[in-house]
């Protein structure tokens, strides 16, 4: 990667970039509020027992869940935009747009190895959110589909974000750690951490990409699937 780089590196402001770089990990707390608005999802049905009149009939069995997952992921994508938008908002409104162009060695040290500019880095980060927000929603639509209450649906993923942040302080669990959203988002360029596999090697932002879209094609389906074949009394 140091080898892409040009040198001499160009110098300058970036200021708001910055500031919306160094901000992105606090929208894991946003992330958890979505957890928490979205699950109810089919979860609400089985403590409202509506379940029992719409799961019964062929509609309900088939069109329900499907309808449930995209109303879901829809309001996700617009809520992790909408936040994004007043992050980056405010911060360029009170620093100014310059800097977008520099290399991103400004903002995380010129030790970086990465041949981005600052406005590359920024669109790869927030893009990297948005993954892990539609794939903790359908986390949560998925532990929805399977608990009958609430309360344990909302905790899980709020557990997944803050332990992630305290698992980065003990060395065994340090990689795993920086998996979860509040580090991972934290750490995607500014931190050195690889991930071997036999003789492959992949960084940071590689791994979360990988990881996270796996999940989202498991955690989808499956979350339809156990909701359409629950058992009504």
């Amino acid at each position: 990667m140091f080898d892409q780089i040009q040198w001499p590196v160009e110098f300058g402001y970036a200021g708001a970039w910055k500031n919306a770089l160094d901000w992105a990990s606090f929208l894991a707390l946003a992330i958890v509020a979505l957890c928490i608005a979205l699950s109810g999802v089919y979860a609400g049905e089985y403590q409202n027992r509506t379940a029992a009149v719409a799961l019964p009939t062929r509609r309900g069995k088939r069109a329900l869940p499907a309808a449930k997952a995209v109303a879901a992921l829809a309001f996700a994508t617009a809520y992790w935009w909408l936040c994004s938008a007043v992050v980056v908002g405010i911060n360029v409104a009170a620093c100014g747009a310059g800097g977008w162009a520099l290399p991103v060695q400004v903002v995380f040290g010129f030790d970086n190895p990465y041949p981005l500019t600052v406005g590359q880095a920024m669109l790869a980060v927030y893009g990297l959110g948005y993954l892990v927000t539609i794939d903790m929603a359908t986390l949560t639509l998925l532990l929805s589909s399977k608990m009958r209450s609430t309360m344990p649906v909302s905790v899980i993923p709020m557990a997944a974000v803050f332990l992630g942040m305290f698992a980065l302080f003990i060395p065994p669990l340090a990689k795993l750690g920086a998996l979860t959203p509040m580090a991972g988002l934290n750490f995607t360029f500014s931190r050195m951490v690889s991930y071997a596999a036999g003789t492959a090697v992949i960084d940071l932002p590689t791994a979360l990409a990988i990881l996270y879209a796996v999940l989202l094609m498991t955690c989808t389906p499956l979350a339809m699937r156990v909701f359409a074949r629950h058992q009504v009394a």
